[in-house]
Formats: C-alpha cells, structure tokens, sequence
C-alpha cells in the first residue's frame, strides 16, 4: 500500500485573517522559487501621477501560479461563451499581447 491518501472532499475553514478586497490592477513579479502579485484599487490620476491604494500582496509557488493562469484562462472563456467577448482597450495593454487578447478593434481615439 502507498503512503498517498486519497481525498474524497475538500474542507475548507476561514482564517481570522481573511480578507476579501476589490482590486481592479495587479503587478506581477516572478524569481526561481515563487510570484508575487500586489493587487491594488487605482484611484485616478493626482498631480500628474496614476494613483495606487495597494490593497494585498500574494505570493504562491510557480506550479501554483501555472495552475491559477489554466483556471483563470477557462473561467474567462466560460464567461465570454455565455456573456459575449470582454472588451479590451488598447490604451491598457501591452502592444504584445495586442493579438492573444483580441483588442476591441473599434474603439476611438480621443
């Protein structure tokens, strides 16, 4: 017999130290062992500089990270099946990842 158990359930408790907050950015930074994501509310724009109010910081192992992009990747598609594709302006994204997010093609410029 194997020592692995196998798991018929999952149960799940909540930490006194729960917390659950809105963010609408997310930085992404990676090393050898793990990634780290600060998700942060923005604010606006004040004095000339987009404001920030950093809300948590996340760090998970990168096999765990992988699995999160699957999950996220399938919950997206979920969503665009029933609802219809997410529009993305591309005055928010990175101009290399113009063509795997499907930019909204008629957005105008001001």
């Amino acid at each position: 017999m194997s020592g692995a158990q196998q798991v018929e359930s999952i149960k799940a408790t909540v930490s006194p130290q729960y917390a659950s907050v809105y963010a609408n950015n997310v930085a992404v930074t990676s090393n050898f062992f793990d990634t780290s994501m600060v998700f942060s509310e923005m604010l606006g724009i004040q004095d000339g500089a987009l404001s920030l109010e950093q809300r948590v910081r996340v760090v998970m192992a990168l096999s765990q990270v992988k699995i999160l992009a699957w999950t996220l990747l399938q919950q997206v598609g979920a969503y665009e099946k029933e609802f219809g594709k997410i529009r993305l302006s591309s005055k928010v994204v990175p101009p290399e990842l113009a063509g795997f997010l499907e930019l909204d093609q008629n957005e105008h410029e001001s």
